[in-house]
């Protein structure tokens, strides 16, 4: 019996928690929409003009608004924690500037979207795990979540990783009183039901991957 989450509906969870812009690591570094949409912006102005860089073309500022229904949007989601949202980061921390994100005093362009990078790049890459599809057995209807030409232990070290990240990135918003009571600051991290969903989706594909 394998207990699986909704794939889908756990991004779409972590795209709208990212609407709370108090979401950071725990060293402050932004995580939040707010910061995507100035990465987006830049793009978009590159070099003066509008829509400069081809993969900005993909998003629109209704993918940031954070309203009722782009909320409710997987499709929103997983454009915006993407590799096209890499791709866009990536482009700002080279021209090292931005009239769309403040950066602040002795702090670089890479370490400060440097999290958010990473949280679009993991989410991306969690997401295409869990919503590829290959034939197995020669069955059309008997799909196996393996993307082909990658290993079973390939794809169950991936979704292992990720947790590893988010419990670094859920220790860093963790201290512990001088009594022993250990205390997460909950509002700059995940949902806990969205993080507890997360670890169920990623230890139940793990396992079974190794079924199949």
């Amino acid at each position: 019996i394998f207990l699986l989450d909704d794939p889908p509906h756990v991004l779409k969870r972590v795209a709208a928690r990212m609407q709370n812009n108090g979401i950071t690591w725990g060293d402050g570094a932004p995580m939040g929409m707010e910061i995507l949409k100035g990465v987006w912006m830049t793009n978009k102005y590159a070099n003066g003009g509008p829509l400069a860089l081809s993969p900005a073309t993909k998003l629109s500022e209704e993918h940031f608004s954070g309203n009722s229904a782009t909320k409710m949007r997987v499709k929103f989601a997983a454009q915006v924690l993407s590799g096209t949202m890499v791709n866009l980061i990536d482009f700002t921390i080279t021209r090292g500037n931005s009239l769309f994100i403040h950066v602040p005093p002795n702090t670089t362009m890479d370490a400060f979207l440097s999290r958010a990078r990473e949280l679009c790049g993991k989410f991306n890459r969690w997401f295409d795990i869990c919503n590829s599809k290959e034939k197995h057995n020669g069955n059309d209807k008997d799909y196996v979540h393996v993307q082909k030409g990658t290993s079973a232990d390939g794809i169950t070290k991936e979704l292992l990783d990720l947790l590893r990240w988010v419990e670094q990135w859920k220790a860093s918003h963790t201290t512990t009183r001088p009594d022993g009571k250990i205390i997460i600051d909950w509002d700059s991290f995940l949902t806990k039901e969205t993080y507890e969903s997360l670890k169920l989706v990623c230890f139940s594909f793990a396992a079974l991957i190794k079924e199949v």
